[in-house]
């Protein structure tokens, strides 16, 4: 077998979640992805509905989740958002009514994320 075919196996089993995990993390990620802490699970349908009982908690030790993102770095004053697994901060417009005033204003990181869910409609 050549050393292409034996260089994709090795990434393909680096990228499995289940077979390398080093301290509770996978030692490669695939492409267009990163690692984030869910607190929250939300299930919906192909149309958007909800599914029964389908906000849930997350276990402790299951909160690192492998989610795609942009490939922007969440860094800076304001990253980008990605509308498929987001933060909090990005989508509740309401946010800064609810958090201390010595938080940073979610303003412009909801605007954008209500701008980006536009652009994909």
């Amino acid at each position: 077998m050549s050393w292409t075919n034996e260089l994709y196996k090795v990434y393909e089993l680096a990228v499995d979640p289940e077979f390398a995990k080093k301290g509770g993390r996978p030692m490669l990620l695939p492409v267009a992805h990163s690692i984030a802490k869910a607190n929250i699970e939300i299930c919906i349908t192909e149309d958007g509905e909800l599914v029964d009982g389908g906000i849930n908690t997350v276990d402790n030790s299951d909160e690192e989740t492998i989610v795609p993102d942009t490939g922007k770095a969440k860094t800076g004053l304001y990253p980008a958002p990605y509308p498929l697994n987001e933060s909090l901060r990005y989508i509740a417009g309401d946010l800064n009514l609810f958090i201390p005033t010595d938080l940073k204003d979610n303003t412009k990181s909801h605007s954008d994320y209500i701008e980006l869910l536009s652009d994909w409609k």
